[in-house]
């Protein structure tokens, strides 16, 4: 797809925010906000499976992402501690809307916790004289700050070589647990995001998706069976905006 260049790319970042919410003794809620994507997924659950879960599309870059809540509903019956490689079956990840999927497997880990609430967030500035820092944090503390040359960590050394994009849920499922996975994970993501940054989406609205072949089948929208009639939406040039809910 020929995507019209960011005249502000290098002034800028991809930013990520997510707010875990506990809302009683058997309910969460995950809200995710970045630059491009605005979501909520709730999830119930009996303190050991989930028993319901709900998704909300806020902003959302394509007309076929609105019909992702339905597909997450299999998510009903998994277990809250259920094996992070486990819950990324890849078959179950390309049927799901990636962000939404997320959520709902941070809300599960956030069931568990005896804290109230938790927020992740990550940054990831624009790439545009050459190698980056980049960081994510927990309730305000870092957590994770990485230097990357193109989508290749570079520093620290323990981490040289290993890749953010393709493979990166792998090596880092084998190389973090807990909350430092978590937070890995939505720095992961935020990197994702990060690639639409040199590009302006606002000027592809529209388009069709199908254009853009090199997504095909990697998620909800991109699915073979809805991405002939999908277009680009106005709401793909979001900014993001600080979580106050």
């Amino acid at each position: 797809m020929p995507f019209v260049p960011n005249p502000d790319y290098g002034k800028g970042e991809a930013r990520r925010t997510i707010s875990l919410a506990k809302r009683g003794p058997s309910r969460v809620d995950a809200y995710l906000v970045d630059n491009y994507h605005e979501m909520r997924c709730t999830i119930d659950h009996d303190g050991s499976v989930v028993t319901s879960v709900k998704g909300e599309m806020i902003r959302y870059p394509t007309t076929a992402c609105p019909g992702a809540p339905d597909a997450l509903q299999e998510v009903v019956g998994l277990p809250l501690d259920i094996a992070t490689t486990g819950f990324y079956d890849p078959a179950r990840l390309r049927r799901n809307c990636t962000h939404l999927f997320d959520s709902a497997l941070l809300a599960m880990r956030h069931a568990r916790r005896t804290e109230q609430r938790r927020i992740y967030e990550a940054v990831v500035p624009d790439a545009a004289d050459g190698p980056i820092w980049i960081e994510a944090r927990c309730d305000g503390h870092l957590v994770h700050r990485w230097r990357i040359d193109g989508d290749v960590i570079v520093a620290p050394a323990a981490l040289a070589g290993r890749p953010m994009l393709k493979g990166f849920g792998h090596w880092s499922a084998e190389t973090f647990d807990s909350d430092a996975l978590e937070a890995a994970s939505v720095l992961g993501k935020t990197c994702f995001i990060a690639t639409i940054r040199p590009y302006s989406p606002a000027a592809s609205v529209g388009q069709p998706i199908v254009e853009n072949r090199l997504l095909l089948g990697a998620c909800y929208a991109y699915a073979p069976e809805r991405i002939e009639g999908a277009v680009l939406r106005a709401e793909a040039a979001g900014i993001h905006k600080s979580v106050g809910r």
